[in-house]
């Protein structure tokens, strides 16, 4: 049975969160961020061994062997707000077998960086940078991240809750390359949005800027995540990634 998360069982919920930490960090980050009485950020666990977020349409899904997808499935069906899922390729899948109706599903490399260390590129990389070029960036490299309001709100909102961190490249006054820290934990960071706009490309901008946020990061004891399109996985690898676990994206016609 789904019960909602409240302060009386929010232990339950952060052990299931502290199994994997670094695959969970995207549900840690927004606990962090907004805690549990925001009525868009909702968590439930099942069985004492499952978790199920929510954030505004987006659900993400921390299963376990005793998941119980058909009542996950039956959940999602009739919960209004439902339009995306996130989670192990594994589970994501069993939702779906589970569901009367179709959605798109995308799958992904989820990446741990274990390189012996984080090397700062020689580079400058601008720290809490102005949200406008960031979002400038992430657009024209063709990132669906919305209208520019709701996303500054929400990034800039887990920022002042140090749940998140934000980085830019320019060259001359022009944002060229953009990464964040998304979600942030007390053991990890998940990073996403890394890209060079089209004239820029092929410089080691992306590197340089993947370095910057991975040397951050493991200076504070966190390890630096990501997902990516298995299309890429090698590049991040030769950046000191390696793939751990396979994750996946169901949206909801």
């Amino acid at each position: 049975m789904l019960i909602s998360v409240i302060e009386e069982n929010l232990k339950t919920a952060l052990t299931i969160l502290n199994r994997r930490p670094e695959l969970n960090v995207r549900v840690s980050g927004l606990l962090k961020a907004y805690g549990l009485k925001r009525h868009f950020f909702r968590l439930w666990v099942q069985n004492e061994s499952t978790l199920l977020a929510r954030l505004e349409g987006s659900f993400f899904l921390c299963n376990s062997a005793d998941t119980d997808y058909d009542e996950i499935a039956f959940f999602l069906r009739f919960n209004p707000y439902f339009q995306r899922l996130f989670g192990t390729a594994e589970a994501v899948a069993a939702v779906e077998a589970c569901l009367e109706s179709g959605g798109k599903l995308k799958k992904y490399d989820f990446l741990e960086f274990e390189a012996a260390d984080a090397v700062m590129p020689e580079r400058e990389v601008i720290c809490n940078p102005n949200l406008n070029d960031v979002y400038e960036v992430m657009c024209k490299v063709g990132f669906q991240i919305g209208d520019f309001m709701p996303w500054y709100a929400d990034v800039s909102h887990r920022i002042r809750h140090g749940c998140a961190r934000a980085f830019l490249i320019k060259v001359g006054d022009k944002p060229v390359s953009s990464c964040l820290v998304s979600a942030e934990s007390d053991t990890a960071g998940l990073l996403s949005g890394i890209g060079t706009v089209e004239d820029y490309r092929s410089r080691g901008f992306a590197s340089d800027i993947t370095r910057f946020a991975c040397k951050k990061l493991t200076d504070d004891k966190k390890c630096p995540v990501l997902e990516c399109c298995p299309a890429i996985t090698a590049f991040y690898a030769r950046l000191g990634f390696r793939k751990t676990a396979e994750t996946a994206e169901l949206i909801i016609k």
